[in-house]
């Protein structure tokens, strides 16, 4: 059977970056995520991915690793390519919500000296209790979630001056929402997703690329473990979701709920679900090539460690 190369690009600003596939399958890559080279590959055949060209606009430069080896039964998609490099990795602006006051300060970033100039017009309305600003990679939107989360504010960012212009207020479905929410965007700056820990639900939404209005997925909000909490996390290759179920009771206490992303961001739970962490799991963190995840156990001081199926 034949099997196709693939992985995960990060940290990617620049344009123009070519991937190789031993010597002469070249692919073209534009944004951050997951990638696959065209040509597919015997089970049994070697594989040797290359950067082929280093992006510019700004100059960057991109590394790989894992990527040579022999195919066998299943895709490869544990590639990983790492970017850095460039004056737009300094990032132009930043931001703060004031849970106190329902506020968002602004920022520009001065990239010699690092200080922070406040921007014209801040701060910026926010609704009620908001918990933190959350980007989009491509650097054009902003979201907070306000109101124990029970809404989103998203909010176009000037790419001169920084400022902040409302483009809306959203209600995420949730009903008792939850303290001190955040939001995750996907790297392709197309869709984010929050959960409340009130509702036992992640609600998720689809980020029009030119204005930044969102409009509700599918299905969501999508039911999830008891006490879902923690700012929603992807797997590097963007095909999954994880939340932390902080809950003291019922089967999925204490545990990790997955999601699998579809194609137009809706969520479907992942089969045998609810995988078992310590005491008030909290944060999530992945190796840039996927295999391995690792829970911080809050309520008892501990980090599980787990190995991660690519394709389920």
């Amino acid at each position: 059977a034949n099997v196709t190369i693939g992985g995960t690009v990060t940290g990617l600003t620049g344009t123009g970056l070519v991937l190789q596939d031993n010597g002469g399958d070249n692919l073209t890559v534009t944004q951050n995520g997951a990638f696959t080279f065209a040509t597919a590959l015997a089970s049994g055949k070697a594989y040797a991915v290359t950067v082929l060209t280093q992006p510019t606009s700004p100059s960057q430069t991109c590394t790989v690793s894992g990527g040579s080896g022999t195919t066998a039964s299943a895709n490869v998609t544990s590639v990983a390519v790492s970017c850095s490099g460039g004056t737009a990795s300094v990032g132009k602006f930043a931001y703060t919500a004031n849970n106190g006051d329902g506020t968002i300060d602004g920022y520009t970033i001065d990239p010699s000296t690092g200080t922070l100039p406040v921007v014209s017009g801040s701060p910026y309305p926010d609704g009620s209790a908001p918990a933190a600003v959350s980007l989009a990679p491509n650097g054009k939107f902003a979201f907070s979630a306000s109101d124990s989360g029970t809404k989103i504010q998203a909010f176009t960012i000037d790419q001169t001056s920084g400022a902040l212009t409302l483009v809306g207020s959203y209600s995420t479905g949730f009903v008792n929402g939850s303290t001190y929410p955040d939001i995750a965007v996907d790297a392709q700056s197309a869709h984010l997703y929050l959960a409340s820990a009130g509702d036992d639900e992640v609600a998720g939404f689809a980020i029009n690329p030119t204005t930044g209005a969102l409009t509700a997925l599918a299905g969501s909000p999508y039911a999830a473990g008891s006490g879902a909490g923690a700012i929603p996390a992807f797997s590097p290759n963007g095909k999954f979701l994880y939340v932390m179920d902080q809950g003291s009771s019922g089967a999925t206490a204490n545990t990790v709920f997955g999601y699998a992303i579809g194609s137009d961001g809706s969520l479907t739970a992942i089969s045998a679900n609810g995988f078992a962490a310590g005491t008030a799991p909290s944060w999530i963190a992945f190796t840039p090539n996927g295999s391995f995840a690792y829970v911080s156990d809050s309520g008892e001081d501990t980090i599980s460690a787990y190995s991660v199926n690519a394709t389920t």
